[in-house]
């Protein structure tokens, strides 16, 4: 199904970029620029840009938060910068966390979880 076809189907989605970059000699992989703007944000306004994403929430690693909170390039739906864990699994589950946090309605809907160091996904690949 392509992203115009939705309707009004809504999904939140939790974008994991809490990680050191260790395997990237000497350059912090989610802030390298890429067209003028870091990487990250390219991958977040990529997520963004799908129709069905209503929320999203970016996990950040301890030091960042505070600095990726008042990004200028954060998109209108990131409604989060929250604390990552010590694995990917745990930061994916703070992400969720928070997100279920926010929502004292208890929505059910699909969360989609996504690498914050890979910009190239595609709305229709969140669709």
């Amino acid at each position: 199904m392509s992203a115009e076809g939705l309707g009004s189907l809504r999904a939140d989605v939790v974008v994991v970029a809490a990680g050191a970059s260790r395997r990237m000699a000497g350059t912090d992989k989610l802030l390298a620029e890429i067209g003028g703007r870091p990487l990250l944000a390219w991958t977040l306004e990529a997520c963004a840009a799908a129709p069905c994403v209503e929320r999203l929430v970016l996990v950040a690693a301890p030091d960042r938060v505070d600095e990726w909170r008042s990004a200028p390039w954060l998109p209108a739906c990131v409604t989060g910068v929250v604390e990552g864990g010590a694995s990917r699994g745990q930061s994916a589950a703070a992400g969720v966390r928070w997100l279920d946090a926010q929502d004292p309605a208890g929505r059910d809907r699909p969360v989609l979880v996504h690498d914050g160091a890979r910009p190239l996904v595609s709305p229709d690949l969140v669709a």
